[in-house]
C-alpha cells in the first residue's frame, strides 16, 4: 500500500549510496538434501530485481546458447530437448557437477568478471554489498596455486541461495568453463544448467581430454568438482539431467523427483483445495510428461492421494 513511498526511499538511498543490505531470514530445506535458503526483506529484493535488469543485458549477449539456466527463453525442458538429441548421436558423455557451487563462489572472482562488462563504480559498488552481505562456511576451505596460508580463511565465499542476484552471478562465473569448451576446444555437444554440465563425444579419449582442461578452468575460478558426481560413462546407461535420466531412445523421470513430489502433493492433501494448488499439480504434470505417459502421471497422481485435474 505505500509501494510508491518505499520506492522513492530506495531511490534516494541508492542515489546518496547509503543503501545497505538488511539481514536475511535464514531457514533450511531438505529436497533431497539440506540446503541453506537465505530470504532477502522485500525491499531488498526490489533492489536485487532493479539491479538484474540493468546489467543482465550486457551479459546475456556474451553468454552461450547451451547455458540453461535462469534464463528468459531456456529452462529445463529447452535443456531437456537439447540433450535428449545429443544422447541420440553420441555414445559416451562427460557428466560433471562443481562441489558445493552456491557456498565455493569467491566474491573477488565474481566481481572481477562483472568488471569485465561493468564499469559504473556505484553499480559495481551495489554489488559488492551484496556479495559482502553473506557468507558461507559450508565448503571446506582449500587453497589453490599462489595462496599463503590464510587467503582461504579470509576470502568472502558464497552465493546466498534464493537471491536473484545469486542466480545471474552463478551464470556469470561458470561463463569462462563454457567459452573454454565452446570456442577454444571446438565441442558442440556441451550443456550447463546452473553448475550441471554434460559433454557428449564419440570418443573417450577426447573426454579425458576435455575433463582436465576444465578442472584447470574450475581450479582458476577457485572452485573443485565433485568427485562424487563427475564420471564419463555410456549414454545407455542414462545420463541424469534436470530431473530426468535421458537414455538413447527415451528419457525417464528420475525417482528422485517422483518422491519429491510425492512428499509435497500429500502436504497439498491436507489443505483446502485452491487455484494455486491445481496450478502446482498442472504444473507438475507439463513436467513429468517429457518422461512418463499421461496415463503414468494419473497413476502416480492417485498413489499420492491428488485428484488428477481434467
Amino acid at each position: 500500500m505505500r509501494a510508491e513511498s518505499h520506492c522513492q526511499r530506495l531511490s534516494d538511498e541508492l542515489r546518496a549510496g547509503s543503501w545497505r543490505p538488511s539481514e536475511y531470514r535464514v531457514f533450511e530445506i531438505q529436497e533431497p538434501k539440506i540446503r541453506t535458503i537465505c530470504a532477502a526483506p522485500f525491499c531488498d529484493r526490489v533492489v536485487h530485481q532493479a539491479l538484474v535488469q540493468v546489467i543482465e543485458p550486457a551479459f546475456e549477449r556474451g553468454f552461450i546458447a547451451d547455458s540453461y539456466s535462469c534464463r528468459i527463453g531456456k529452462g529445463t525442458h529447452a535443456a531437456l530437448t537439447r540433450v535428449e538429441r545429443w544422447a541420440h548421436q553420441y555414445p559416451w558423455v562427460l557428466k560433471l557437477d562443481v562441489e558445493k557451487y552456491f557456498p565455493s563462489v569467491d566474491h573477488e572472482i565474481a566481481l572481477q568478471l562483472v568488471k569485465r562488462r561493468v564499469s559504473c563504480r556505484r553499480t559495481l559498488s551495489m554489488l559488492s554489498l551484496i556479495l559482502a552481505s553473506w557468507s558461507s562456511r559450508e565448503a571446506p576451505l582449500r587453497w589453490f596455486e599462489g595462496d599463503d596460508l590464510f587467503d582461504p580463511a579470509v576470502r568472502g565465499r558464497g552465493l546466498p541461495i534464493g537471491n536473484l542476484t545469486s542466480q545471474f552471478l552463478s551464470n556469470i562465473v561458470l561463463d569462462p568453463v563454457d567459452h573454454l569448451v565452446k570456442d577454444r576446444l571446438r565441442i558442440r555437444p556441451y550443456a550447463r544448467y546452473c553448475d550441471d554440465i554434460v559433454v557428449f563425444s564419440h570418443s573417450v579419449e577426447e573426454l579425458h581430454a576435455v575433463h582436465s582442461e576444465m578442472k584447470k578452468a574450475l581450479s582458476s575460478l577457485r572452485l573443485v568438482e565433485s568427485a562424487r558426481k563427475t564420471h564419463i560413462f555410456q549414454t545407455s546407461q542414462g545420463v541424469p539431467w534436470v530431473g530426468f535420466n535421458v537414455y538413447p531412445s527415451v528419457t525417464v523421470l528420475r525417482q528422485e523427483s517422483v518422491r519429491r513430489a510425492r512428499r509435497r502433493f500429500r502436504a497439498f492433501a491436507h489443505r483446502p483445495a485452491s487455484d494455486a494448488t491445481i496450478a502446482s499439480v498442472a504444473a507438475w504434470r507439463g513436467h513429468a510428461s517429457r518422461g512418463l505417459s499421461v496415463l503414468g502421471v494419473r497413476k502416480f497422481l492417485s498413489m499420492a492421494g491428488v485428484a488428477s485435474p481434467p
